[in-house]
């Protein structure tokens, strides 16, 4: 998994690109080579094996600062998914950024290439490919966006 990450991250960022893909075991404490805490961590299709909600929760926690943004592409994968959302809720705010169907693609200037009124319209497969995406942003409790401490 690595590997294909940091493939994508030439591909995308190319060979000079500061950016490095390193692996870390959720719910370890983070090695010095990984340089936490980091300011933005995205992640994606990761809620989906309730014996590792906990530790994934754990590794957020020990890889966030008090301004750290998360954010979480999710798709309901497991019957149980609850049980993540209110383990991270004790550490994190959260805020749903999309809900069913708000997808998009959006270019480099942040404008939306394709509005989701002309995808419609074309009969676009993007909207049905996301419809159960849900993108969230999650915020530490114990930041200065909300004056709690741990």
């Amino acid at each position: 998994m690595v590997e294909l990450i940091a493939r994508n991250i030439t591909l995308n960022l190319g060979p000079k690109s500061s950016a490095r893909a390193l692996p870390h075991a959720w719910g370890t404490d983070p090695s010095p080579e990984l340089g936490a805490p980091f300011d933005t961590i995205v992640m994606a299709d990761v809620v989906y094996d309730p014996a590792t909600y906990e530790l994934l929760v754990r590794s957020l926690v020990a890889l966030s600062h008090p301004q750290t943004e998360v954010l979480l592409a999710h798709r309901e994968r497991h019957p149980d998914n609850a049980l993540f959302f209110t383990s991270v809720q004790k550490h994190f705010r959260l805020e749903q950024l999309t809900g069913e169907g708000q997808c998009g693609v959006w270019n480099e200037q942040g404008e939306e290439e394709v509005p989701a009124s002309e995808r419609q319209q074309r009969g676009s497969s993007l909207p049905a490919a996301c419809s159960d995406v849900h993108v969230l942003r999650l915020t530490p409790l114990w930041g200065a966006r909300t004056g709690k401490s741990l």
